[in-house]
């Protein structure tokens, strides 16, 4: 008896629960709606319920754009009333959460997200999310949580396979028990389940054990990154009037060359190349340039990125990486042909047989679209028949179209006037393609100008950093 009431009660429970949304979006409700406002006009006033009714719209409209601006989207709202007759009804509202144009802090919290790490084995679950970021007083910073996500997946991984090898256990000594005739065979098989048993309580309960040892021990939090400047090189801007920054038609008097020859000793690079690339900085050779990013002199190189080029013998110069020391002529140049050894890789592994302009363009190439970039970029023309002209072009009309999700190339677009990328039917091919013709063209006038028939160097020569005086006065 009793088992039969609670069954009616569940059946009855479960058809309310069940009709009230199909009820609450069904046109019934309009009917519903316009009923009960005639009555409630009869003794309120209408005046009142339309004040009220637009009370409910802003509260909405309010409530819904709040999930466009966490989604760093703009709102777009559309109000329709159904009319009563009286002047006011059910609001129905048509909100859109559109993209924004990206800032550059936006463009470069996708780029991050868009290099989650791709595992050679696929963990079950585990999915890198994106980078989040947070402003307070002290500045900007990311949340990186892929390392985190990584422990967590493997962690869960490994006690889903230590269960199901418990179970397996579990369920031989179990067959052995039943098939044996007794004796130490069947006092075996038990221990084995209570260890498999012990086993499975660890793995289970080691989070509770952790927790209680101490609560940061299960506390995996995201790495925290303060964000700086955005660093000058990376900018994708390439304005074809600055191309007397990259390559100015009268070179600046030779002070500094004796410097570019001595370093260029340390990596085998050509030193009118070593001198080209400092020319396409933005120190102008201003030793004493400091960028508001905090990038400095010739190079543009900033105290904490300098001490990872001093590796090997050279380590126990990574010290040295101060504002003071950057500043000084010898010290930055140092730096700037240590920084040219990934380049020189580049050049050598995709590139070795190419053109020599085609080369010098890998270079320009680092500076402005970066080594990772440039990587993927020769990568496609090595796929595709080798290190050419059409190809590089191509590649980079493909990296910027797809970059960040497109974010960057249109900003690109967007940010010159409608002239510059008219010629293209997809204004997202405009980045790619200008940026590989402007630095294709600066890396062409770099041959002609200074007389650059390859890369590598020509001569050999002692490298200031393996002498007793590293970095002499200038």
């Amino acid at each position: 008896m009793l088992f039969r009431r609670a069954k009616k009660i569940i059946i009855i429970i479960s058809s309310v629960f069940l009709f009230i949304p199909v009820f609450w979006n069904s046109n019934a409700l309009a009917g519903w709606w316009d009923t009960l406002t005639d009555v409630a006009c009869i003794g309120v006033g209408c005046g009142a319920l339309k004040t009220t009714a637009d009370e409910v719209v802003k509260n909405a409209v309010e409530e819904e754009c709040k999930k466009c601006e966490q989604q760093n989207q703009q709102c777009a709202v559309e109000v329709k009333l159904s009319d009563t007759g009286l002047g006011f009804g059910l609001p129905n509202l048509d909100i859109k959460c559109t993209p924004s144009t990206p800032t550059a802090l936006e463009n470069l919290q996708a780029d991050l997200s868009a290099r989650k790490p791709v595992l050679e084995i696929n963990i079950p679950g585990l999915n890198f999310s994106d980078v989040m970021s947070s402003t307070d007083d002290t500045g900007t910073y990311f949340y990186i949580a892929w390392i985190p996500e990584l422990i967590s997946a493997l962690y869960k991984f490994g006690i889903a396979i230590m269960s199901i090898v418990a179970v397996v256990m579990i369920i031989i000594q179990g067959l052995r028990i039943v098939t044996s005739g007794g004796g130490e065979a069947k006092t075996a098989a038990y221990k084995k389940i209570w260890q498999a048993v012990v086993g499975l309580f660890i793995a289970w309960g080691s989070f509770a054990i952790l927790y209680n040892i101490n609560p940061a021990l299960v506390q995996f939090n995201a790495l925290k990154v303060r964000v700086a400047a955005e660093e000058e090189s990376s900018n994708p801007i390439i304005e074809e009037e600055a191309s007397s920054a990259t390559e100015p038609s009268t070179l600046p008097p030779g002070s500094y060359d004796s410097l570019f020859q001595k370093y260029a000793n340390c990596v085998g690079i050509n030193w009118r190349v070593l001198k080209m690339i400092a020319l396409g900085e933005n120190s102008k050779l201003n030793p004493a340039k400091v960028n508001d990013a905090g990038f400095i002199g010739f190079f543009q190189v900033r105290p904490d990125f300098c001490p990872g080029k001093f590796k090997g013998k050279y380590k126990k110069y990574a010290d040295l990486c101060t504002v003071k020391n950057l500043k000084t002529p010898a010290f930055n140049t140092a730096v700037g042909a240590l920084y040219q050894k990934e380049t020189i890789n580049l050049v050598n592994t995709y590139c070795k047989n190419g053109d020599v302009a085609l080369q010098l363009q890998i270079f320009y190439s680092v500076l402005n679209t970066g080594a990772g970039g440039t990587k993927k970029i020769l990568q496609y023309a090595k796929n595709h028949g080798g290190c050419t002209e059409n190809n590089l072009r191509e590649g980079s009309r493909i990296f910027w179209h797809d970059a960040k999700g497109g974010a960057s190339a249109k900003w690109f677009v967007n940010y010159y006037p409608p002239a510059y990328c008219q010629e293209f039917t997809d204004k997202l091919d405009c980045m790619g393609i200008r940026k590989f013709n402007h630095t294709f063209a600066s890396a062409k006038r770099g041959v002609a100008r200074q007389g650059i028939t390859s890369f590598l160097s020509q001569s050999s020569g002692i490298c200031p950093l393996d002498t007793d005086t590293p970095f002499p006065p200038s």
